[in-house]
């Protein structure tokens, strides 16, 4: 089958072409390595001892056995193939130096494959062949989920590689581990890695967790772990004592006030008066002391939930293939803005979406959005339906079915229970926290300045989500208010940020 391809190929070539000159010559290597993302160059250059006039260029892929046209370059004329408009070019005055080398940028592994490029003449021709290979990695990330047994559960998680990685755990001993790995491909063709472990045993001090695929470097993140993190001491287990001891206060009040009501309709009636005071002082007293310390309990369970939800903090970047036109992001792609065009904006009946990189479909999930003072701004999940079909119609308005989010707008937040929530505080938002639960099929949102949770919406487990920003508009000639995706894990920076935000110190 794979020489049947060939040689179809090789014929639509010397059918398309004339007979070669021996005074000129096509010269490529045989292979180029590509990295997602990235823009590669595949390298052509024409060998020829006589001047270069009147010279066609053209550059073809070779996919499943038929021919593709990628980009052709004709009386200094243009044409990039129909799936590469954008992502091609020539250089300028290649020609003139013999350098027909072709550009291709945004690498994608859809790009993979056999790419031709054959140079015109009307008295000569002659190609050569280049195998492009892609490879995609990512950093790997590291989390503590908590005690599990006897032992303590650890999880690496990564997204964006390219072909289908690998996954192993290593101890300090160098002996492998047994993980729960999941791995799946988004419509990029990219895999997100998610794989877990149980370590059970305080004599392990280092763990590995290294991922790899054939073409590229293995990447590879390594925990250190003391008694501190097994589960007589762990953050977690931390948690489980305070909670514990919380409740055991809280029902230490409730058997107080039942005493104390014991004691009361036990004593004997000295006067129905001064009973009635009694009891009313006594009932006042009681309330008043349950009502602060179960206002000090819920105040350090909403501390501990959100902490909780924010140990599940992943990188999430923008991804400029799926934004509006006039969205501009800044070179790390976690920071979006409008930026009207010169020609004045259309776009006032429409939402400037971008869409992160990272798409879900398991487990746990937090990222945060730095809204600082922008007035009109919306973040949330869409299912990947939603997303693919987005892009090649109206952005004037999102479906009602496939999209989960918290919209802030002339004043208001929207959905209205959260408009209720945010009145009741006074602080200004700083930023907005993000858990997205496929176990418990829910997304929360939080005010994470004040680690306080404002709003959760069900949503639906059986699709892929991706995180979505809209920024507010801004007018022709200036930027509208950014929108940004904080990246720092330090557990006070929330504090931090509505501390800034309160003294107007952003930063």
């Amino acid at each position: 089958m794979e020489q049947k391809k060939w040689l179809l190929f090789t014929v639509a070539l010397l059918a398309a072409i004339p007979v070669s000159s021996e005074n000129f010559e096509v010269i490529s290597p045989r292979n180029v390595f590509g990295v997602v993302g990235l823009d590669i160059v595949l390298p052509c250059n024409v060998s020829s001892t006589k001047p270069l006039y009147d010279i066609e260029v053209q550059w073809k892929k070779i996919t499943d056995g038929h021919i593709e046209d990628v980009y052709v370059r004709r009386n200094t004329v243009d044409k990039p193939g129909q799936k590469y408009v954008g992502r091609t070019e020539l250089p300028k005055d290649g020609l003139a130096s013999g350098n027909v080398s072709l550009t291709l940028k945004n690498v994608l592994p859809a790009d993979e494959g056999m790419y031709s490029c054959i140079v015109n003449s009307k008295d000569w021709s002659a190609d050569t062949t280049t195998m492009l290979s892609i490879a995609g990695t990512s950093e790997v990330f590291f989390e503590i989920l908590g005690p599990r047994g006897q032992g303590i559960e650890l999880a690496c998680r990564s997204h964006g590689w390219f072909p289908k990685p690998t996954v192993e755990w290593v101890v300090q001993n160098k002996q492998m581990l047994s993980p729960d790995t999941e791995i799946h491909q988004d419509s990029k063709k990219l895999f997100s890695v998610l794989s877990r472990v149980t370590v059970t045993g305080q004599e392990v001090e280092e763990v590995t967790c290294q991922i790899q695929n054939y073409l590229a470097q293995a990447e590879k993140t390594t925990v250190r772990l003391s008694s501190a993190a097994f589960p007589r001491t762990s953050a977690w287990i931390l948690a489980f004592w305070i909670l514990l001891t919380l409740t055991l206060l809280i029902s230490a009040v409730s058997a107080l006030l039942l005493f104390r009501a014991k004691q009361r309709t036990s004593k004997k009636k000295k006067g129905e008066e001064e009973t009635l005071k009694n009891q009313e002082c006594e009932r006042t007293t009681s309330n008043a002391e349950y009502d602060i310390l179960q206002a000090r309990c819920d105040a350090i369970s909403r501390e501990l939930e959100f902490r909780q939800a924010r140990s599940y903090m992943v990188p999430i970047t923008l991804d400029v293939a799926w934004k509006h036109p006039e969205l501009a992001l800044s070179p790390d792609r976690r920071t979006v803005h409008h930026e009207p065009s010169d020609q004045g904006s259309n776009i006032k009946c429409q939402l400037p979406i971008v869409v992160g990189r990272e798409g879900f479909a398991l487990g746990r999930h937090y990222w945060e959005v730095q809204v600082w003072d922008g007035l009109d701004w919306e973040v949330g999940v869409l299912a990947e339906t939603v997303r693919d079909t987005r892009i090649g119609e109206s952005w004037e308005e999102l479906p009602k079915h496939g999209v989960w989010s918290l919209r802030r707008e002339k004043g208001k937040f929207w959905p209205e229970e959260a408009n209720n929530v945010m009145h009741q505080n006074t602080a200004p938002l700083a930023a907005v926290g993000l858990y997205l639960d496929f176990e418990q099929s829910t997304l929360s949102f939080y005010n994470a300045g004040v680690s306080g949770r404002i709003l959760e919406v069900s949503i639906e487990a059986s699709v892929k989500l991706y995180p979505f920003l809209r920024p507010g508009l801004g007018k022709v000639g200036e930027k509208g208010k950014p929108l940004s995706i904080n990246h720092n894990t330090g557990w006070d920076y929330p504090q931090k940020m509505q501390y800034n935000m309160v003294h107007g110190n952003h930063t």
